[in-house]
């Protein structure tokens, strides 16, 4: 039973005082009482983390990463590393709801060993009933330690992959098991990657060079795009890639294999088609748009999951862009954000809800000014991951390839990368003028397919952060059109007779934000320091600081409306509120 069959308030409910049950499923031990600290799943900060399992939401809080009261859920998401609807269906997993009272005991049903090319292990991926997958690596103790920290995945039963000609690749372990159960033919291997589908890396593929390939999918949508995605991978690396299809609309070969024998297999691998002719006869299928029709009734009756916000203005899915001039500190602004969503800490004022893992797409800056700006902001390790994808990495490692997002090709490679790691839920791009050059700025119909790209990720759930630089009248340069399939829009701006040599401040104004008011999107003053050899942020509401610029310069005889809007470089009427502000102050 998934959690489609309930809402998030029914399972809520039905985990009230029994979050403790629920994280054991994850291995995490909490502290016996609310009272108590113990050692933080998210962070690992030690006897900074206290849980609530009385407390229907599941509260709990860390002083390190997460200085205010979060939920279960999201303390499942930061385990797991996943959505909130996949949260909600492993809370649901274990609680065992279903239509009766009837309960479902987790257990391990199946565990596979990873190993390196010379058959050393390396980890586990444990199979569980209800149907879920962990993975562990050997803790050194002849225990286990659940995750896979400073561990590089590899292709399952890589030993036989790196002795064989030929290998066919199945999506998961089960289905490579059955493969060497029915008897796979001489100098064959089968393999599958860690994680399941959408989950694979181009470092896979490494392993792969040089031999004969046949990809089966699964039947069905999720399977059709991982085997996409690892044939893409394997173009000019492998000696051939062939496709495999089950008939009758078998979903895997462990259904399939039911009853087979030998001779079953091979007379199926017999039959396995280069993969573009495949891809060709998929591509012409058209698709039945009426099944995604809905009607006033049943949109008002779809169980839509709840979409998590990672800050105010930033939700999931959310596209977003952040513009002004040049120097005005937009990268810094960027990696502050970054930061702050890969360690799980506010970013200023703003609280985020929980660490989430980002990509950093760089089209201009050197690789030590990018390491030595990060590591200056980053006083604790991320706790979830932040990738970076650089111009200057691109063209080394690539052939001399330029990281040029104006090309299909070169876009679909980071769409690539992105399904293959689920843990990515934000990507910055840093900037359009040199990640998207060769395309006229002030042509509305040029960014039309970058603006379609943008929506695509967003149907992934991907938030995007576009950076862009501002013309000489501060207004974002080029098309308006760019704003068409944006949430948010964030303007840096010089503050008004800022010293040149002051660094990094600027003023921050939302120009659009949808669904969002008050004091999250209220205008700001921020200024970046250097204290004591680190990078130090402050900011105030831009009112107040208006305000005590005003308050200076109304000490030292400005005090006309005209002179003092010229100074602060805001409205006649804003400087007439403050010099009627300042002179009942002045009175009083």
């Amino acid at each position: 039973m998934t959690s489609d069959r309930f809402d998030a308030g029914t399972i809520r409910r039905a985990a009230t005082g029994r979050w403790r049950s629920i994280l054991a499923s994850l291995e995490i031990d909490v502290p016996a009482s609310p009272k108590q600290h113990g050692p933080c799943p998210t962070c690992g900060g030690k006897d900074r983390f206290r849980f609530d399992d009385q407390d229907e939401q599941g509260g709990w809080l860390c002083n390190q990463c997460q200085p205010k009261a979060g939920d279960g859920f999201a303390l499942v998401r930061n385990v797991k590393r996943c959505t909130f609807p996949q949260a909600l269906q492993h809370v649901t997993g274990v609680l065992g709801l279903q239509p009766t009272n009837g309960e479902t005991v987790r257990s391990i049903v199946a565990e596979y060993d990873y190993t390196d090319e010379a058959g050393a292990p390396l980890f586990q991926v444990v199979r569980f009933h209800p149907k879920d997958f962990r993975q562990r690596r050997p803790d050194g103790n002849g225990g286990w330690t659940w995750n896979l920290k400073d561990v590089e995945p590899v292709l399952f039963r890589l030993l036989n992959v790196v002795e064989a000609s030929s290998v066919l690749i199945v999506e998961g372990e089960k289905d490579v098991e059955t493969a060497y159960r029915l008897g796979l033919p001489d100098r064959w291997a089968a393999t599958c990657n860690p994680m399941g589908a959408g989950k694979w890396r181009g470092s896979y593929s490494d392993a792969l060079a040089g031999k004969s390939v046949v990809i089966l999918p699964d039947a069905d949508e999720p399977g059709e795009k991982h085997g996409a995605q690892v044939a893409a991978s394997l173009t000019d690396k492998a000696a051939s890639v062939s496709r495999l299809t089950l008939p009758d609309g078998v979903k895997d070969l462990s259904l399939w294999a039911v009853d087979r024998t030998q001779a079953d297999l091979q007379d199926l691998m017999d039959q396995a088609t280069p993969w573009s002719d495949g891809a060709a006869e998929q591509s012409e299928c058209p698709t039945d748009l009426s099944v995604a029709l809905v009607d006033y009734t049943a949109l008002l009756s779809l169980k839509i999951p709840e979409r998590p916000c990672y800050l105010p203005w930033l939700p999931e899915g959310g596209n977003t862009m952040v513009y002004g001039p040049r120097g005005v500190g937009k990268t810094f602004f960027q990696l502050a954000l970054a930061v702050a969503l890969t360690t799980g800490r506010n970013l200023w004022h703003w609280q985020c809800s929980a660490p989430v893992g980002v990509l950093y797409v760089d089209g201009e800056m050197q690789l030590d000014e990018l390491r030595q700006r990060t590591t200056a902001l980053m006083d604790l390790p991320p706790a979830a991951p932040l990738e970076f994808l650089t111009s200057q990495l691109v063209y080394q490692r690539c052939g001399g390839k330029d990281l040029v997002l104006t090309s299909d090709a070169m876009r679909q490679e980071v769409v690539t990368i992105l399904e293959a790691r689920p843990d990515i839920r934000v990507v910055v791009l840093d900037n359009i003028s040199c990640l998207f050059s060769g395309i006229n700025e002030d042509s509305k119909q040029e960014w039309e397919p970058i603006n379609a790209w943008l929506i695509r990720l967003r149907h992934r759930g991907l938030a995007t952060v576009l950076v862009h630089h501002a013309g000489k009248g501060g207004q974002q340069r080029g098309t308006s059109g760019r704003e068409d399939s944006l949430d948010t829009v964030v303007h840096l701006s010089k503050p008004v007779g800022a010293d040149a040599q002051e660094g990094c401040r600027f003023e921050l104004n939302f120009t659009k934000c949808r669904s969002v008011t008050g004091k999250a999107v209220a205008p700001m003053d921020v200024r970046l320091d250097t204290i004591n050899g680190r990078l130090q942020w402050s900011w105030q509401a831009l009112e107040e600081s208006k305000l005590a610029q005003a308050k200076k310069l109304f000490a030292e005889g400005v005090n006309g409306a005209t002179e003092l809007a010229e100074e602060l470089g805001i409205t006649k009427g804003y400087a007439s509120k403050l010099l009627k502000k300042l002179r009942v102050e002045a009175a009083a």
